[in-house]
């Protein structure tokens, strides 16, 4: 099977990298090497970009400006085990991906087609799949820049009048690279977000954002689609949200979010217990406080102002009247509450 990557330019391992004159850097102009990279690894693991920095600028291909002349894409793609095909127009390129060249680079000049900013400057992207539709053309794209324009892009609405120059490289015959979308499966799972992750209308970074996730909230997942999980209801938006990419995991699967499993309180005839009750069903309601919040309450059983307060803070959080009683209300909250 084939093992395309996404490379970032600007990781951490080279991204402060000088690439040509100061002040440029791998960070802010090193999308040739990268994009190139991220092809070569399928045939060999231990390239980065970093070693391809090191190709275009031993060899003359790093612009004295920022940026990486068009040759050393077909160089370096070469030195490195491809044949290569070179393509100035779409029918070329077209010819070759139906002939099963679905791997290799393209040079987008700057603008904006079908909501998608590929460039405000000029930048080459990888692409590792490719199929059709209804008489329409789709490539995957690796985006080695800050935009992450990663995942299916169909060509003429996303692409059309963007596109300077591509290759195309032979996968080798022991690669299959998929041609066909990735399927959408049912699956319920749960995640905590390692950073603030956006919540997309579907499972690209191509399309919209309708909403966020702080970082560090675990949220329930009901469907996956490659990378990407389904998010239904988070503050009232449904999307997707991604799960990793070559580089970096912004989600982290935890197990399901379960109950108390103490003994709950049996409510007196009253309704409620508050200030100043005392006893067995007290001691209860305090070791769920500490259970929820880590209050660190004493469980004497005395309804005191710590447990009021405890109580008080609880209720707040579930949106319910803050008055330090616990009554049905609070108590179907608290059997209802899942961490």
């Amino acid at each position: 099977m084939s093992k395309f990557v996404t490379f970032r330019q600007a990781d951490s391992r080279w991204g402060s990298l000088p690439y040509s004159r100061a002040p440029y850097y791998m960070s802010d102009s090193g999308c040739g090497p990268t994009a190139c990279a991220s092809i070569i690894y399928n045939i060999k693991r231990d390239i980065t970009p970093a070693i391809t920095r090191a190709y275009m600028i031993n060899n003359g291909y790093c612009l004295n400006g920022s940026g990486t002349y068009a040759s050393g894409i077909t160089s370096c793609l070469k030195y490195y085990g491809y044949k290569v095909g070179v393509h100035y127009d779409m029918a070329s390129f077209w010819k070759a991906c139906d002939a099963g060249n679905v791997a290799g680079v393209i040079w987008f000049k700057k603008g904006t087609r079908g909501g998608v900013t590929w460039t405000t400057t000029g930048h080459y992207v990888a692409f590792s799949g490719y199929y059709k539709k209804n008489g329409y053309h789709y490539l995957y794209t690796r985006d080695p820049g800050g935009r992450h324009n990663d995942g299916w892009h169909c060509y003429e609405t996303q692409m059309y009048g963007l596109i300077a120059q591509l290759w195309t490289v032979n996968v080798p015959n022991n690669s299959t690279t998929t041609t066909t979308t990735t399927t959408t499966t049912d699956v319920t799972a749960y995640y905590k977000t390692n950073d603030v992750m956006n919540i997309r209308q579907g499972a690209s970074t191509s399309y919209k954002i309708v909403g966020t996730v702080p970082k560090g909230v675990t949220v329930k997942t009901t469907k996956q689609h490659g990378n990407w999980v389904y998010v239904p209801n988070y503050n009232g938006k449904n999307g997707w949200v991604c799960v990793k990419d070559s580089s970096t995991t912004y989600l982290t699967k935890v197990a399901a979010p379960a109950g108390y499993t103490g003994t709950w309180p049996v409510l007196p005839s009253r309704g409620y217990f508050k200030s100043g009750d005392r006893g067995t069903q007290v001691t209860r309601i305090q070791a769920f406080l500490n259970w929820y919040g880590s209050y660190k309450l004493a469980t004497d059983g005395i309804y005191g102002p710590n447990t009021v307060n405890a109580v008080k803070k609880f209720q707040s959080a579930m949106k319910l009247t803050a008055d330090g009683l616990w009554g049905s209300a609070t108590q179907a909250k608290a059997k209802a509450y899942k961490k």
